[in-house]
């Protein structure tokens, strides 16, 4: 017989906090924008990096993971929007939260930028405090994955311990998770 949905229970299980501020990637090929942002966001807690370009932001990204982006539309090169895309379509150790902050701020550039991929579009006008309320945000969806990962983990781990085999009934052997 299973048990009734217990909400409370359920939250206990999925709220898992991350033990560290997610790391910052800024990608802007604007100088005085980069050293505003990084003194900003640094001064609230989150280790960051700079990239000059999205290929920069890419190589950046291989180097070290950093589940939080926060790159410019408009750049030579790679701009925003190429970014979004191709950090998209490549696997990762985790889900990167990315945040177009930019000038462009008309419907239609808001609408490609999250259709690019980006969580998040921002306007450069807008001040430090709505900018520092989008990184909370970044960094609650950040943890939640990581909760649901954790859980995920733990749930196959108990199949495995229970059958052998954590294959929810994918394999054809005869594990007990068949059916």
């Amino acid at each position: 017989m299973s048990q009734p949905f217990d909400p409370a229970g359920t939250t206990q299980i999925l709220h898992v906090p991350l033990t560290a501020m997610p790391k910052v990637l800024l990608v802007d090929d604007d100088e005085l924008v980069l050293e505003r942002l990084y003194t900003l966001i640094e001064a609230a807690g989150f280790p960051v990096e700079t990239a000059p370009d999205g290929v920069a932001g890419l190589d950046a990204l291989q180097a070290e993971f950093a589940p939080i982006v926060i790159a410019d539309r408009r750049m030579p090169g790679m701009d925003g929007l190429a970014l979004c895309r191709t950090i998209r379509r490549n696997l990762w150790p985790g889900y990167i939260y990315i945040l177009l902050l930019t000038a462009q701020d008309a419907e239609e550039d808001i609408l490609a930028g999250l259709e690019a991929g980006a969580d998040d579009y921002l306007s450069k006008r807008s001040s430090a405090a709505q900018l520092l309320a989008r990184l909370r945000t970044a960094r609650r969806i950040l943890s939640l994955e990581h909760s649901l990962k954790q859980a995920l983990e733990e749930f196959l781990a108990s199949r495995a311990a229970q059958y052998g085999c954590a294959c929810l009934g994918a394999c054809n052997s005869n594990c007990g998770s068949a059916r």
